[in-house]
Parts: structure tokens; sequence; C-alpha cells
């Protein structure tokens, strides 16, 4: 039996106006982010180089798109391409990723890019403030109490029993308490959906955002997992999700943010020259993964997920690792029905 997780919840949002420029390309958004989005298509959008190969045509098509992922680091550098996301796929909230979530969400603020769905970590909720002052004090212990009750309540049951489980759970809630309190100043003219993804590596393919999500070797998996929920029946476009490389398609950029935003798979990334999700290395830093599989040889239980919510996945990059080895059909962005 899969084990549930309390109801994501979602806020309102308002309308503005804003036009984007990069290069040749050029997105009027008269209203709204879904303004001019009339292809009932998802496009997951990867870091990877090859983002730097799109046509001002591919461009042009993916922001018709009526849903559009933006993965982890690529919504700080959005502006870069021009690609204008309706969701942020962000669940990463430990160590220096926190603080490149919130040059994230600075910056869309900012912008004035509003009406986004951010996807974040379940136990998150007790950091997000909607632009109201609180008391430090009582800011701080209701945050800790959230961070405990959270880390409590998503303690996977202990194989040795129920004692051991309740110990553990005891355990992780003083752990939440005493967490360094942290905050992502919002807007309520957003959306948010919070997840949790199973990163024990014994995951299960998720059939609502109640319950875990589908994890295995990086964030394309929980995305995906996450789509056959929200989109079930609709065509999904993977974009820039090379995973041959090292590099990022901002790579220039990323030194220059002027904020720590290294983790634990840099060094790796960097000494192999290629995306961690390709290496036979552990799903979890912290517990020893002994099949160490790639995210590719896992592939087919993400296809056969997507199946049951007649999902049809592609890539649009023939040269990627998930063509070449995970076996998953190539399509042109503009080659489409």
């Amino acid at each position: 039996m899969k084990k549930e997780i309390p109801s994501t919840k979602r806020y309102t949002w308002c309308r503005y106006s804003a036009t984007f420029h990069s290069g040749t390309s050029e997105l009027n958004v008269d209203g709204d982010i879904m303004y001019e989005r009339d292809i009932n298509k998802v496009v997951v959008l990867g870091c990877g180089i090859s983002i730097n190969d799109l046509k001002d045509e591919e461009i042009q098509y993916i922001n018709r798109c009526k849903t559009v992922i933006a993965m982890n680091k690529f919504a700080a550098f959005y502006d870069k391409v021009n690609i204008i996301p309706t969701h942020i796929y962000f669940t990463d909230m430990f160590g220096n990723s926190f603080f490149l979530l919130q040059y994230i969400i600075k910056k869309m603020n900012n912008c004035k890019i509003y009406g986004l769905t951010y996807i974040l970590h379940k136990t998150s909720q007790g950091s997000l403030t909607f632009g109201t002052h609180y008391h430090p004090l009582f800011k701080n212990i209701n945050t800790r109490i959230v961070c405990g009750i959270n880390s409590a309540l998503f303690t996977l049951n202990h194989p040795r029993g129920k004692i051991f489980t309740y110990l553990m759970k005891l355990r992780n809630f003083i752990r939440g308490l005493k967490q360094r309190v942290r905050y992502l100043n919002v807007s309520k003219k957003n959306y948010f959906d919070f997840v949790f993804p199973e990163t024990s590596g014994s995951s299960r393919w998720a059939t609502s955002l109640n319950q875990f999500l589908f994890h295995y070797k990086g964030s394309l998996s929980s995305v995906l997992n996450y789509v056959s929920i929200i989109r079930p029946g609709t065509e999904i476009l993977l974009v820039g999700t090379d995973f041959y490389s090292g590099e990022y398609f901002f790579e220039n950029e990323l030194e220059s943010l002027g904020i720590p935003w290294k983790d634990w798979t840099t060094k790796i990334i960097r000494e192999k020259g290629i995306h961690i999700s390709a290496l036979p290395f552990p799903n979890n830093p912290h517990k020893i993964d002994e099949k160490c599989k790639t995210l590719f040889e896992r592939f087919d239980e993400i296809i056969e997920g997507l199946s049951k919510t007649a999902n049809k996945l592609y890539i649009c990059n023939p040269k990627s690792l998930l063509a070449t080895q995970a076996g998953v059909p190539y399509k042109a962005i503009l080659d489409q029905d």
C-alpha cells in the first residue's frame, strides 16, 4: 500500500503584462503566462547544453505549449533563451540549492512573472512567507514546529517494526525542530504544489499527489510522474535533457550569479564530464545502493507508469542518452501533429 501524504494547497493569482526579448525571439505576454498557449502538450525543460541550439521557431512553439515545466536551475536563466515556463520544479531544499531557489523566486517576482505553478518539496511549506511580516520569534517557532511535524510525518516505516518506526519519527521530529529556519518570500499570485519525491530507491509510481512520487537518479523521474497525474493523456516532449555532458546551457552565467550554488553532485559531474543520472552512483548519497543502476536502467518503469495514463513520451534531441540508452523515441519539436 502506498503511503499517503496531505493534500497539496494552491493559491490564486492576478493578471499582469510584460514583454520578453532574447535575440530575434520575442514573446508578448498580455494578461498572463497562458497568453496564446494553444498547443495541448507538455514540455519538460532540462538544463543541457542543447538548449543553446534551439531555433527561434522551436522556442516560439514551446512558448505556445500549455504546460512547460522548468526543472531545477533552468528557471534562473529562462531569459537567456526566452522560454517562459508555466511550472517550476524545484524540490531540493537542502544545502546551497535553497539559495538558488530563493534566487529564482526573487527573480520571478522582480520580473513580475506570476501565474506560475511552483512544485516544491512538502517540507518547504513552513518556509513560505507571502509578504506578511511576522514577529521573528513567532515565525521562527512556528516554522520549526512545521518542519518537525513534516520530518516525522514522512519518516518511512522501519523494517524492524512499529516501535523502531515511532523512535525514528521522534528522532526526526527533534531534528526538524533544530533545523535552521530559512524563508521563501513568494507571491500569492502564483500556484503551489507540494510534493514528496521518494528518495529511498524503492519508489513506486504514484497515482495521486497525495502519494510519494517516483524518484530515481534525478528530478526527471519525479517530474514525469507528476505530469502523469496532472496531465494524463497528454504528449510529453523532453527538451534539454541531454545527460551526455556535465555542462549546462548557462555555464558562464552560473559562475557570475554571486550566490553559493554547488551541491554534492558538482564535483562528480565536473570530474566525469557526464550527468550524475548517467553514472552508476547511489541514488541517495547517504545510503548505499547495492545495485547502483543508472537512470536509464529503470526507465522502463517510467515508460510503464506513463502508459497507464496514456502519456506518450518523446525526446527532442536524438543525441540524448535517453534516446541512445533508454530507448525513448525521438521527435523533432516542430515535427508535431
